[in-house]
């Protein structure tokens, strides 16, 4: 079996991006040139293998409109696991979601929906999301 390759903090750090930048970058907007996707590209590597897999998922819709490393989509599993995941309300919720996100993942990930439950995703859903990572710092 194949030793693990260990890096430094200050290595992680350079090529990672934090979690309060994603919620930034979902506030304010994100530089998108072509060096700054290649490092979150990096970055999203990186973590998924520190993490030993893949980063969670299971954001069904968030990925079907936004895609898996978006901003938005960081975001609401920032809020799922940081805000709903800790009451036995919100655990439920996200139980309901599991069983019926996938079905709906597929409908609304096909044009003309994407873009429709793309905008009432930011319309709605982002700014509560962001409103009570606030408070629940």
């Amino acid at each position: 079996m194949r030793k693990p390759r260990y890096r430094s903090a200050s290595e992680v750090a350079k090529i990672a991006f934090c979690e309060r930048k994603i919620v930034l970058d979902a506030r304010f907007g994100d530089e998108g040139n072509a060096y700054n996707r290649a490092r979150r590209q990096e970055g999203d590597r990186l973590h998924a293998e520190l993490a030993g897999g893949a980063p969670a998922s299971r954001c069904y819709i968030a990925t079907a409109v936004f895609g898996a490393v978006s901003p938005e989509t960081m975001l609401l599993r920032l809020f799922r696991d940081r805000v709903l995941a800790r009451a036995s309300a919100g655990r439920a919720a996200i139980g309901a979601y599991y069983r019926i996100g996938p079905t709906l993942a597929r409908w609304f990930g096909r044009p003309p929906w994407n873009a429709m439950v793309r905008a009432a995703l930011r319309i709605t859903i982002l700014p509560l999301a962001r409103l009570w990572l606030r408070l629940a710092r």
